[in-house]
């Protein structure tokens, strides 16, 4: 803490709406953060006030007896011709934002609880449509039943375990809709959680590029459990009926440290572990076969 660096940022507006962001290397910003804490507004007569419950345990830190925290405190008053007041001095001419904090003194003997959060979960999904009917899929529905869990620990020491089974991602918002006519992936922002928490460790941008290249990392996540790219391998001697390909690979489990240690080192492992994905292909003759289009794969990132 009050490393000029790294900041976590927490904001209200006066209808009670909140935002979280996760600020490193001064300015940029990760606004996939999403933190467990809560705020209130209030509107009166005299104008509005707000109030912020902000859980020690979601800031991270290494407890000692007496701590200086890089602090900062601003409000935006768009309806005042875009007014802005900031609790600390920052000139115009300065770049930077983390850098500009000021000092918040007296912290002493602030303990932080180091609790294990499991969140096991279950899922169930009907597919029924007349379009699900073939030859070789007499039923018009398809039915999908899954169990797993998220496992979340911070350690005292500033690091963050997370480790997930099994994981679904339903929850997740779709992306949208691309057609992609060129011999290059499409970037899509990462949305799931799991891969979300501690991004701004493990992503290491080439900083060159604009548009979709503006984006390119050493490491992009969405390569983990993606559709599968390769095509279903036939027999060249059979006649093919019918090819069923899987949607996406099956994720069988992740696991991810990150964090900054009392030193100021910062400290980024992961490893995600997808299973072995293959097609059904269905041949004239009656026979079918089962051709491998996404191998067994362990993906695995130190920084």
């Amino acid at each position: 803490y009050n490393d000029n660096r790294t900041a976590f940022e927490f904001g209200i507006n006066a209808a009670g709406v909140l935002h979280d962001i996760r600020r490193f290397d001064d300015d940029n910003a990760d606004w996939d953060w999403d933190a467990v804490w809560d705020g209130a507004a209030h509107i009166d007569e005299q104008g509005w006030t707000a109030e912020w419950r902000i859980p020690f345990s979601e800031l991270r830190f290494t407890s000692s007896p007496d701590m200086e925290w890089g602090f900062h405190f601003y409000r935006e008053a768009p309806n005042y011709d875009n007014e802005v007041s900031l609790w600390n001095h920052w000139p115009r001419s300065n770049d930077g934002i983390v850098s500009n904090f000021g000092t918040l003194t007296g912290l002493k003997n602030v303990q932080t609880a180091n609790p294990v959060y499991v969140i096991p979960y279950g899922v169930g999904r009907a597919d029924i449509s007349e379009n699900l009917k073939t030859d070789h899929h007499p039923e018009k529905y398809d039915i999908l039943a899954r169990i797993g869990a998220d496992i979340r620990y911070s350690s005292p020491i500033g690091l963050t375990l997370n480790a997930t089974i099994n994981p679904d991602f339903g929850q997740v918002e779709a992306d949208p809709a691309d057609y992609n006519l060129t011999n290059f992936e499409t970037y899509f922002r990462e949305k799931r959680t799991f891969f979300v928490e501690g991004a701004n460790i493990l992503q290491f941008s080439l900083g060159f590029g604009d548009g979709d290249m503006a984006y390119n990392t050493l490491f992009y996540t969405r390569r983990i459990g993606r559709t599968p790219i390769t095509s279903a391998q036939t027999d060249d001697n059979k006649e093919v009926n019918e090819i069923q390909s899987p949607n996406e690979t099956h994720i069988l489990g992740a696991a991810k440290l990150t964090g900054k240690t009392a030193s100021g080192i910062s400290i980024g492992v992961m490893d995600a572990l997808t299973a072995e994905e293959t097609a059904t292909v269905y041949y004239d003759d009656g026979t079918k076969d089962h051709p491998v289009v996404e191998p067994l794969t362990n993906y695995g990132l130190v920084r």
